[in-house]
C-alpha cells in the first residue's frame, strides 16, 4: 500500500500529464483530507487513504474498459477527469472517531479506530463533486458521468430512470459511452480491486489485470447470414446441451408458450423491438466473455452461457403491442402504436422471474443463480440489496455490467 507522500507524488504527477485542473485546486486538494479520508466507513477502501486509492483505480479501469470500444477509446484525459474526481465529494465528508466492538475470541468489547459521517458541504454526491469542480472545463459527457457515476445506487426509481436515459441517448447518438463507463469502472473498483469480503486473484485486480483472448478464441464459429435464433441456440447447444434438462428448457423457449425469439427486451428502453431479447442475451454472451477475459475470473464458458442466454427469460410472456387513438398536429385522429408490460408471471423484476423459470429445468450454481438474481443490478427499483451479492460473489457483478453494457455501449 502506498504512503501518503507517494500518492501525493503521484497525483502531481499525473495531473501535469492531463493539466486539466490549475496548480490552486491542486494544492487546495493535497491540503485537503483526499489522501487521508476513508472511501466509505465499513466497505470498500475503508482505510487511511482509501477515496485516494478508490479514486486511482475508478481512474485506470476506466482507461482499461474503453479498450473494448470498436473504434476508438475514451480519451485518457477524460478517464482521468472522470475517474480520479468522480467522488471529490467525499472530501470533508468523514472524521475520525472510536468505535466499541466485541472481539471475536475473547467476547470482551474493545476500542477501535474507525470513521463516522460529518458531511461540512451536504450537496448530495455526485452534484457535490460537480460543484467542488466548478473551476475545471468539462465536456458535457465528462459532467454526466460524474453526477451520475453512481447509477442507480442512492437515486432511488426516479433516478435511475433519469441515468438510463442519460445512458440510452448516448447510445443512439454513438458516442463512446463515457458515462456508463464510469458507473461500471466504479463498480471494478468496488467489487473486485477493493473487495475484502473474497479472494480476488492478484491478476484480476486493476494493478495486473490486462486483456486477454483466452475464451474468445475457444467461441465457435457462427455461419455467414445465420439469424439471431439460429446463433442463440448454436450457443446454446454449445455449452448448455450436456446438462439435465438442457433439451426441455431449448424446447419451452422455442415452443408455442413463448415468444422468446420474438419478445421485446424492454417497452421503451433497451431492445425495444421485435427480436430485441435475443438479440440482448447474444451481445450479453459476448460482453461477459470479453470481461471475464479482461479480469481472468475463474469461470467457464458454460457458466457465461448460463447466464447470458438465461437472464432474459424472465421477458418471456411480458410485452405487448397495443394501439390507441391520438390527434396529430393537423387535429387528425390517428392511431397510436406502442409497447406495454402484459405478464403472464408477474413474479417482480427480471432477475427474479429469469431464476424462477431456469431452475425449472435445469439447476443453475449458486453462482449462476445470484447472477440471474441481479442482473439488473440497482435498476429494477432503486434496490441497493445486490451490492451485498456484488461484493460475496463478484461474477455476478461482471453479469451486471454485461448487461449494461449489452444495452446501453454500441458494442459487438
Amino acid at each position: 500500500m502506498m504512503t501518503k507522500e507517494e500518492r501525493v507524488e503521484e497525483f502531481r504527477s499525473l495531473n501535469k500529464r492531463y493539466s486539466r485542473v490549475d496548480g490552486s485546486m491542486i494544492e487546495a486538494l493535497i491540503a485537503s483530507d483526499f489522501f487521508d479520508a476513508p472511501a466509505s466507513v465499513k466497505y470498500h477502501g475503508n482505510y487511511a487513504g482509501g477515496l485516494y486509492d478508490h479514486s486511482r483505480h475508478v481512474y485506470r479501469r476506466l482507461v482499461g474498459l474503453s479498450k473494448l470500444l470498436p473504434d476508438g477509446r475514451i480519451p485518457e484525459d477524460s478517464a482521468f477527469v472522470c475517474g480520479m474526481y468522480h467522488d471529490l465529494c467525499k472530501t470533508f465528508f468523514y472524521k475520525p472517531c472510536k468505535k466499541n466492538v466485541k472481539n471475536p475470541d475473547t467476547g470482551l468489547w474493545e476500542q477501535i479506530d474507525s470513521w463516522e459521517y460529518d458531511d461540512l458541504l451536504p450537496f448530495g454526491h455526485g452534484e457535490k463533486s460537480l460543484h467542488l469542480l466548478s473551476g475545471v472545463s468539462l465536456s458535457t459527457e465528462e459532467a454526466l458521468a460524474i453526477r451520475w457515476h453512481m447509477g442507480g445506487f442512492m437515486v432511488g426509481s426516479r433516478g435511475a430512470q433519469e441515468v438510463v436515459d442519460v445512458w440510452k441517448k448516448d447510445y443512439e447518438k454513438q458516442i463512446p459511452p463515457l458515462i456508463l463507463f464510469t458507473h461500471l469502472a466504479d463498480g471494478f473498483a468496488t467489487y473486485i480491486d477493493e473487495n475484502e469480503k473474497v479472494e480476488i486473484p492478484a491478476e484480476s485486480r486493476v494493478d495486473g489485470a490486462e486483456f486477454c483472448h483466452t475464451l474468445r478464441e475457444q467461441l465457435p464459429p457462427i455461419p455467414d447470414g445465420a439469424s439471431s435464433k439460429e446463433h442463440y441456440i448454436l450457443l446454446f447447444q454449445k455449452y448448455l446441451w450436456t446438462r439435465p434438462g438442457a433439451d426441455k428448457l431449448l424446447g419451452y423457449i422455442c415452443g408455442k408458450l413463448s415468444d422468446f425469439f420474438t419478445a421485446y427486451a424492454s417497452a421503451n428502453n433497451h431492445g425495444a423491438y421485435e427480436g430485441g431479447l435475443v438479440d440482448m442475451a447474444i451481445k450479453m454472451f459476448y460482453n461477459l466473455v470479453d470481461l471475464v477475459d479482461y479480469t481472468h475470473w475463474p469461470v467457464s464458458l458454460e457458466t457465461i452461457a448460463a447466464v447470458s442466454l438465461l437472464h432474459g427469460l424472465g421477458c418471456i410472456k411480458t410485452f405487448k403491442i397495443e394501439t390507441s387513438k391520438r390527434k396529430n398536429q393537423d387535429g387528425e385522429w390517428v392511431d397510436r402504436i406502442y409497447v406495454s408490460k402484459d405478464e403472464e408471471l408477474p413474479m417482480g423484476s427480471m432477475g427474479v422471474k429469469s431464476m424462477y423459470i431456469s431452475q425449472g429445468f435445469l439447476r443453475p450454481t449458486r453462482e449462476e443463480a445470484i447472477a440471474l438474481r441481479w442482473i439488473e443490478g440497482a435498476l429494477n427499483d432503486g434496490d441497493t440489496a445486490c451490492s451485498a451479492a456484488f461484493e460475496r460473489f463478484p461474477f455476478a457483478f461482471l453479469a451486471h455490467a454485461a448487461y449494461l453494457m449489452a444495452a446501453y455501449a454500441f458494442l459487438l
